[in-house]
């Protein structure tokens, strides 16, 4: 009891301080390089626009405030944009959500333009690796481990001869001063899903245009921390795993409800390219890539954000009477998790380091300022490994999963949740090459943060 109230109490004090959001007004003009793709993000999930933006349009004001609701606030009054610009076609559209979202589709169309003609100059079909960077990232502090990151996975490529093509995800996961970081973290939380709602239309268009032409990509991404929880909304419906999102009241009915609204509707639906034009929802289904891995660098998400299992060690003797209670507490209909069955995780396990754990303040399991430890849980890592065989019977099909034991040696820092460790260390080439496609061993030692028992997976590093 005595260890609880001093947890609570941490909580209260690090709850003070303040949040603003990341703006990323003065990076959109940035040149790309010819191997990269730039994506800028706000906190509702939409995508910034990329010309016509100046020096005027970042808020002067350290407040979070959406890309749309700044222009329509702000500066579509008053801006001299040149016409025919993005800034410019978002203004004309910024009253009306239908039309505004319609323009929002037209620059993610843009940008699936771009990356499919990069991916696939002069004729080379290049692997696509998508960079997820975790929340109080800024993009300085993104780009330098995003180019950490590109120089270790263009190595482990499966041919070097054809570099891959790197799209660098810039996503607003909030800021925070002084001792205002669990408030930050639950606003990424909040902001998170709709990042990656949003990246699933991106990732549609590319399905589709690949389909047209009858080439099949390999799709990668590399996340750190809590881009585990976009990925997740990518992927799937990690919908009782969010909190905010079961809590969305319609009576509250603003834009970012509505955005939840839709991708709680939107959550469990698959993208078939065969379908495509009968069916608005299908533009924002799970993507179905067959060539399709996922590497989990720190996964800060419970692992329920990759399955339908809800709180399986609280049910005892009753288990669907549970979950079923579960759901409804939660104003949830049944949750799948993973929706592509070729997806591969690889997930790296780290249970010393003080991201997941809260500096060994809570339970790896404890939602107690949000489930967070799955990166650090290999028993959590074990039950996702046992669920993705398809022994749930409901849902056979749930890709495959691989724990990668990421546990450090001195003089490497053993409790650090820094991305540019994890991406350095040196356990991370393994790593590397079983994300970029040399085949996955089992029986590598690597590997082995699960062991079988009794024809079950159990976690067998203590």
């Amino acid at each position: 009891m005595k260890f609880k109230l001093f947890s609570i109490c941490i909580m209260s004090i690090l709850l003070s301080g303040c949040v603003t959001s990341a703006y990323f007004y003065d990076d959109v003009r940035r040149p790309e390089a010819p191997n990269q793709v730039n994506i800028y993000q706000d906190f509702i999930g939409d995508i910034y626009p990329t010309t016509g933006v100046n020096s005027q349009l970042k808020p002067k004001k350290k407040h979070s405030i959406s890309v749309r609701a700044h222009l329509k606030g702000k500066l579509c009054d008053s801006l001299q944009s040149t016409a025919g610009t993005d800034v410019y076609r978002s203004c004309q559209k910024i009253d009306d959500d239908s039309a505004w979202r319609n323009t929002q589709e037209k620059l993610w169309k843009q940008k699936a333009n771009i990356i499919y003609d990069r991916a696939n100059k002069d004729g080379k079909n290049r692997p696509i690796v998508f960079l997820i960077h975790g929340f109080r990232f800024d993009t300085i502090d993104a780009r330098t481990s995003y180019a950490i990151a590109r120089d270790s996975l263009s190595t482990a490529a499966y041919e070097p001869s054809i570099s891959p093509l790197f799209v660098n995800i810039y996503w607003d996961g909030f800021q925070s001063s002084g001792l205002g970081i669990v408030r930050a973290w639950g606003q990424a939380q909040a902001s998170g899903p709709l990042v990656g709602y949003n990246l699933r239309f991106l990732m549609n268009e590319l399905e589709s245009k690949y389909a047209d032409d009858g080439i099949e990509p390999a799709i990668r991404v590399l996340t750190h921390s809590s881009g585990a929880f976009v990925i997740g909304a990518i992927i799937g419906d990690p919908s009782s795993a969010l909190p905010l999102m079961q809590k969305e009241n319609i009576a509250r009915l603003t834009y970012r409800s509505l955005r939840y609204f839709n991708f709680k509707d939107d959550a469990k639906s698959i993208h078939d390219i065969k379908l495509r034009g009968l069916e608005t929802y299908q533009k924002y289904g799970v993507p179905q890539f067959k060539d399709f891995r996922i590497g989990l660098l720190a996964a800060a998400t419970p692992s329920n954000t990759f399955t339908d299992e809800i709180y399986p060690k609280r049910c005892g003797d009753d288990p669907e009477t549970c979950r079923n209670s579960e759901l409804k507490r939660m104003n949830l209909k049944d949750p799948l998790g993973i929706l592509n069955s070729n997806v591969t995780l690889l997930l790296g396990f780290n249970p010393k380091e003080n991201g997941l754990t809260k500096f060994g303040l809570l339970s790896t399991k404890s939602s107690l300022g949000g489930a967070s430890g799955l990166g650090a849980d290999g028993e959590l890592q074990c039950l996702l490994k046992e669920f993705s065989r398809g022994n749930n019977q409901q849902h056979a099909e749930q890709g495959t999963v691989h724990p990668i034991d990421m546990r450090r040696n001195p003089p490497e820092d053993l409790k650090s949740h820094d991305f540019n460790l994890y991406l350095t260390q040196k356990k991370s080439a393994l790593f590397y090459d079983a994300l970029m496609d040399k085949n996955i061993n089992d029986n590598n030692k690597q590997f082995l943060v699960c062991t079988k028992e009794n024809g079950k997976y159990v976690l067998k590093i203590k």
